[in-house]
């Protein structure tokens, strides 16, 4: 144990016989200095060796020492009667406690045999007739401290630091030490800068270049012992250069139900490591969740809980030098569902709390392309627009069309048909430049040649009438111009195309229509444009009873076949009347029609309502089953010339294929007769009739 350094002799009253000192053994150099200021100086005072005195043993007030060395020792004035001393060093001043017996015939004695620590000295003088001397008073104290410091170890900088006035740290040596700290270039034989400190750290005082320096710490113990730190001299680089730009190439999906999403960066130069994580804020100032270092240029994210985020990340190199994305704050949201048209997912009545811009009644059908949002709000008569992506339940609408308000809701808002007008919409879909929407009360289909920027915007063309101001009612005869009850309607930019429930047909436009009651050139599941029939000449690949919707990438076309539980899939798209379709979906044969043929499972079909394909999935809502089928590539189905009625490969909405339930596992999980669907890469949109709203499903 580590004691300190001074060796002091006191005492609180004279004493006698002795004049005790500390010597060095090689000269016997006496370190005795007098605390007392009246006394003469005397032959121990000036370091001269004191010979036995032939009086009796002489007396201090105090006297203080210094021993730093195995070669030192103590000197005490003799007694001439003496010819041998007894020295006993102990851990008490009543000398109970003996830790060591020195005996000598000199009055001097060498300490190396006695171990650092606090002590007493209980000297004896024996007598040739074995008679003791002994001193009076009480015995003076001993602190021997013949070590170094302590090993230590310098602990920082960091190998490589950004600040340019770094901080040196190191481990404690012992208590009681000053450390002498230099920061040079390459030597501390010529320091840039050097100091003094009894704390464990020391700030270089002015700024020093970007560059490499060694730092070396000594300790140094009040009798001058000296102990290097073992890692001196320390190596460090001071670096203020950040790492290169990047950007993330790939952020998390918009929409995501992982609640670790994934990101990817590019390289960055210089940089050690890549640190991501989600913020509150699109500057990514205020992290939201705690950052997470990436092992690769690829990872997740710390997980987040639901809710919406900015995706930001960090290139960070040895220095600590922070450079950020430079595409930083792109925008995601994780939750596993959530319901447009209702206050949260366990909610299901119409015009909850009322009818406004979060509520719905009877959800028909939905568009997005995943930064803006069109619903058809059937029985409230009217379209809600949301100009940037909903992101939680009951988030409210932006624009109302076929109303003058939000909080209306009657049919043709309660007056005659109009360009601003609706009688239940039940399609509805944007191509980038005009917004379609199927008008199934009034028998018509509405075109806006651009996205509406107001309530009540009036629709720029009417196919189906002659007027936007005009309904003729359907007559028994359906002709090119004529619509009756449209659930449908989609374009691919060039052509349009009409699910005409009412008329069992599908109409194809070859030209986009821009002037009112234009004629279709192609007519789908009849021989003629006059022809209305359901399965007219027969349950077959080429007919059709009650289609509920249409879709198109321009090179295939997906109907929903409702009325004969099945979805019609054509490749390529018509251009002749009454054209068979390819691939039949729902039934096992051509002629067939039965819902859930055989009983319910992954193959079946119950009035298949809606259809979409994204990428190669093909998605299908089935209104009676109250479920959503996947079937994962409809390409490879088609190139395969697969037999009719293959199986799906996901369900959404049941826990398996064989359930049917409306709400099956609850109101959150399940749907309640599914009106239509619409999907992007990122989300699956299912409009709900009985559940009364637009059901999010994140896909990623």
């Amino acid at each position: 144990m580590k004691v300190p350094t001074r060796i002091i002799l006191l005492s609180t009253r004279p004493m006698a016989p002795f004049l005790i000192a500390l010597f060095l053994a090689a000269g016997c150099r006496s370190s005795l200095k007098a605390k007392s200021s009246d006394r003469t100086t005397s032959a121990v005072e000036t370091g001269e060796v004191v010979p036995p005195l032939a009086q009796p043993f002489s007396s201090e007030a105090a006297v203080e020492m210094t021993a730093t060395s195995a070669s030192e020792g103590v000197a005490w004035a003799g007694d001439p009667r003496a010819v041998s001393y007894e020295i006993f060093i102990s851990e008490d001043a009543a000398c109970e406690k003996v830790r060591y017996v020195l005996q000598t015939t000199e009055p001097k004695v060498i300490l190396s045999s006695v171990a650092d620590g606090s002590y007493y000295l209980c000297i004896r003088g024996i007598t040739e007739n074995h008679k003791i001397l002994t001193p009076a008073g009480t015995p003076p104290k001993l602190v021997v401290d013949k070590d170094p410091p302590l090993p230590f170890v310098i602990s920082s900088p960091a190998a490589s630091s950004s600040t340019l006035t770094p901080r040196v740290m190191w481990s404690a040596s012992e208590e009681g030490v000053e450390y002498h700290v230099v920061v040079a270039g390459n030597s501390c034989a010529t320091p840039i800068h050097s100091g003094d400190t009894q704390s464990l750290e020391w700030t270089v005082p002015s700024a020093l270049s970007d560059g490499t320096y060694v730092a070396c710490v000594t300790a140094k113990d009040a009798v001058g012992h000296e102990t290097a730190a073992t890692n001196s001299p320390y190596t460090f680089t001071v670096d203020t250069i950040a790492p290169g730009a990047f950007t993330i190439t790939t952020p998390p999906p918009a929409f995501t139900k992982s609640s670790e999403p994934s990101l990817t960066v590019n390289a960055s130069a210089g940089s050690a490591f890549f640190r991501v994580y989600t913020a509150t804020d699109a500057g990514c100032v205020n992290p939201a969740h705690e950052k997470k270092i990436l092992s690769s240029q690829t990872g997740t994210m710390n997980p987040v809980n639901a809710g919406t985020f900015y995706a930001c990340a960090e290139s960070v190199d040895e220095a600590g030098n922070v450079t950020a994305a430079t595409n930083n704050g792109a925008l995601f949201s994780y939750f596993s569902a959530i319901a447009l048209g209702q206050p949260s997912l366990n909610t299901k009545l119409p015009n909850h709390p009322a009818t406004g811009p979060g509520s719905m009644n009877q959800g028909g059908a939905a568009w997005t392309d995943g930064t803006k949002m069109a619903v058809c709000d059937a029985s409230n008569n009217r379209i809600l627009i949301w100009n940037s992506m909903p992101r939680y339940s009951g988030a409210p609408a932006d624009l109302v069309l076929g109303q003058p308000d939000m909080v209306s809701g009657a049919v043709n808002a309660g007056g005659s048909i109009s360009a601003s007008s609706l009688s239940g919409p039940l399609g509805i879909m944007f191509d980038g430049t005009h917004l379609v929407v199927a008008d199934y009360g009034n028998h018509r289909v509405l075109i806006w040649n651009s996205w509406p920027a107001a309530n009540q915007t009036p629709a720029d063309v009417v196919v189906g009438q002659t007027a936007l101001n005009v309904m003729v009612t359907p007559t028994i005869n359906p002709t090119a111009t004529l619509l009756k009850a449209p659930a449908g309607a989609w374009s691919d930019g060039t052509k349009l195309y009409i699910a005409d429930d009412g008329y069992n047909r599908i109409l194809i436009y070859n030209t986009f229509p821009t002037s009112h009651g234009a004629a279709a050139n192609v007519v789908i599941g009849q021989p003629d444009m006059i022809s209305k029939t359901a399965n007219n000449g027969g349950r077959s690949a080429s007919s059709i009873y009650d289609p509920s919707n249409v879709w198109t990438d321009g090179s295939k076309m997906v109907i929903g076949d409702s009325g004969n539980n099945r979805v019609l899939v054509f490749r390529p798209v018509p251009t002749t009347n009454g054209a068979a379709a390819n691939l039949i979906l729902g039934q096992s044969v051509v002629n067939g029609g039965t819902a859930n043929s055989g009983g319910i499972s992954a193959s079946t079909l119950a009035y298949p309502i809606g259809t979409i394909v994204v990428g190669k999935k093909l998605f299908v809502a089935e209104r009676e089953n109250n479920r959503v089928l996947v079937w994962n590539d409809l390409d490879a189905l088609l190139d395969n010339a697969s037999p009719h009625g293959p199986a799906a490969d996901t369900v959404y909405g049941q826990p398996d294929f064989i359930s049917d339930a409306a709400n099956h596992l609850g109101v959150a999980t399940g749907f309640y007769w599914p009106q239509s669907v619409f999907a992007t890469g990122d989300l699956l949109l299912v409009p709900e009739l009985l559940n009364h709203r637009v059901k999010v499903i994140p896909l990623n």
